[in-house]
């Protein structure tokens, strides 16, 4: 057949990607994706890395592509959905068939993705991978905000708020509960195809729940496989050999705690928080913040 390599070898890639099961990984920032991916990454049947961005970057890029192509009049024959649908799973594909190629793992069963802003693009990830299963990381907000604080500081980037109390209550607003709740409300039109894990429960009770994680995406979730994960995913590896706790503010992965946040959170930020995350606290099971506890 008269096809150049390289296209030759985008269509073995794609199909080598369908024949494995597909599986997504998400959440709000700075709730755990990361580490999510490291655990899920050392089971000797998973591949999974991130952030290929698919659903939110790749998508959207190559919709405003097809879209300035077909506002040329000269484009006689204009792309359609189905056209567009093809070139994003044909790039989807190339990216997760990379982290195939990343370790040896020869009985390999699924490949995932981990972006944290799939939480808001399901529906396009949906049409892209229609037997797609989806892992739903949810951590409570107030830690992921101090994560996020300590993020911005690591990038120099906190002088876009004044204080921490602003940003607190940015992040309430403009991610946290928009991306759980906009994750949720997906998730429930995907049935069994959908789970969620609690970032504390994984921190307090590992074992039981990284099983129920994998049984989930249809792998072996036996002793041995469990505790693979576990070491991929511990934190003294990713950190560099310090333990949960012992603090390094330059490292991504920065201390490895639950409950961090009372250590940092003034009256006005659990009140300004609270404003706008205050009922998603409550249905997800998080006692709200006592001031008189709050950090002066």
């Amino acid at each position: 057949m008269n096809f150049p390599d390289w296209y030759q070898q985008a269509i073995m890639q794609t199909a080598r990607v369908g024949e494995l099961d597909v599986f997504f990984a998400f959440g709000c920032q700075k709730s755990g994706t990361t580490w999510l991916e490291h655990l899920l990454d050392g089971h000797p049947q998973l591949a999974c890395a991130g952030e290929g961005h698919i659903g939110d970057l790749l998508a959207n890029l190559l919709q405003q592509a097809a879209n300035a192509y077909n506002a040329k009049d000269m484009a006689n024959w204009k792309l359609d959905e189905q056209d567009l649908l093809s070139l994003m799973r044909l790039a989807g594909d190339r990216l997760l068939h990379r982290y195939l190629q990343r370790r040896d793992k020869p009985g390999l069963k699924a490949v995932g993705d981990k972006s944290p802003e799939y939480a808001l693009t399901m529906p396009v990830l949906d049409r892209l991978y229609p037997n797609a299963k989806y892992i739903h990381i949810i951590r409570d907000g107030r830690d992921a905000c101090v994560s996020g604080w300590a993020h911005l500081k690591r990038a120099g980037q906190q002088s876009q708020f004044e204080r921490f109390e602003d940003y607190a209550e940015y992040f309430a607003q403009h991610h946290w509960v928009r991306y759980i709740v906009t994750a949720q409300e997906m998730g429930a039109q995907l049935g069994d195809r959908y789970i969620e894990a609690r970032y504390e429960s994984l921190k307090a009770d590992p074992e039981p729940k990284v099983e129920h994680l994998l049984a989930f995406l249809g792998v072996d979730c036996d002793e041995q496989s469990v505790a693979a994960c576990l070491e991929w995913g511990s934190f003294q590896r990713l950190s560099g050999g310090r333990a949960p706790g012992e603090e390094d503010t330059q490292s991504h992965f920065r201390k490895g705690i639950v409950g961090d946040w009372h250590n940092h959170f003034s009256a006005e930020a659990i009140e300004r928080f609270e404003h706008h995350a205050g009922p998603a606290l409550d249905a997800l099971g998080y006692p709200r913040g006592d001031t008189a506890e709050a950090v002066a």
